[in-house]
């Protein structure tokens, strides 16, 4: 946001200061996304703990076992190896955007578009993984919202098809010119093209908005909500879990309990 109020402040006169500030703001345009979906399976572990007792995502740890071996069996849960994904696939957007933005600078034409053609495929393959990661969320909320679904996880499982919407915009960004910040065709003399601020607002920035809104609200929807017994660090039987309704428990915290 600081950035975007950056350039829209400055004037066309600081040309180059200008340019170098959309050019910062493209590289790190999908950081809204990659927190939005970050806080989405956060929200959705927290909800898993209060009214299921315990997170198939994020399963607890008992205490009584090693320390080695409560390390290795956190670098085991889905949540760690969803998270350092997202990490991984955020790194491949910004590279993408680095080298997208390196051939608008560049003299010589062949360099360039091979530059733009890496760029495109890392942001490509890095929005891939953030839409696939969407699509895992959803069948886990669904499956979650079936078991005991309330409000609260409707109004979590909601911000998936605005994600999902969030996610293709982000390939057609790349793909289609017309929603591209990389293309001429994108600026005309008074602006940017309608094509793209119509694009840009309602399926992308709108999506994002909608979706930190729904995830707020949770907070007044889950004020009058009875909440279960958690099983975090617990020593208890898996099969206390299930009589919650909690069955989908990995097998490597049915072995250590």
């Amino acid at each position: 946001m600081a950035l975007g109020i950056t350039f829209s402040s400055m004037s066309w006169d600081d040309f180059e200061k200008r340019i170098n500030v959309l050019i910062a703001y493209l590289v790190f345009s999908a950081e809204g996304f990659f927190s939005l979906l970050v806080c989405t399976y956060r929200f959705l572990v927290v909800w898993q703990r209060n009214h299921l007792g315990v997170s198939p995502l994020e399963p607890p740890i008992p205490s009584t076992l090693s320390a080695r071996k409560r390390m290795r069996l956190r670098w085991r849960r889905p949540m760690t190896l969803i998270i350092y994904t997202l990490i991984g696939a955020n790194a491949v957007i910004i590279a993408g955007s680095g080298l997208l933005a390196s051939s608008m600078n560049s003299d010589n034409v062949d360099e360039a578009r091979r530059e733009a053609n890496k760029g495109k495929a890392l942001r490509v393959a890095g929005t891939a993984v953030f839409l696939a990661l969407v699509q895992i969320f959803g069948a886990v909320a669904i499956w979650s919202y079936r078991r005991h679904g309330n409000r609260t996880l409707l109004l979590i499982l909601g911000t998936w098809p605005l994600l999902t919407i969030r996610g293709v915009y982000g390939i057609l960004s790349v793909l289609i010119t017309a929603f591209s910040y990389y293309s001429s065709s994108t600026f005309t003399d008074s602006g940017f093209s309608p094509t793209f601020i119509v694009g840009e607002h309602v399926l992308g920035t709108l999506m994002e908005w909608i979706s930190c809104g729904l995830l707020l609200s949770t907070y007044f929807t889950s004020l009058s909500e009875e909440h279960v017994e958690r099983h975090e660090g617990s020593d208890r039987p898996i099969r206390e879990w299930e009589e919650r309704g909690v069955e989908m428990a990995p097998k490597w915290v049915r072995s250590s309990a």
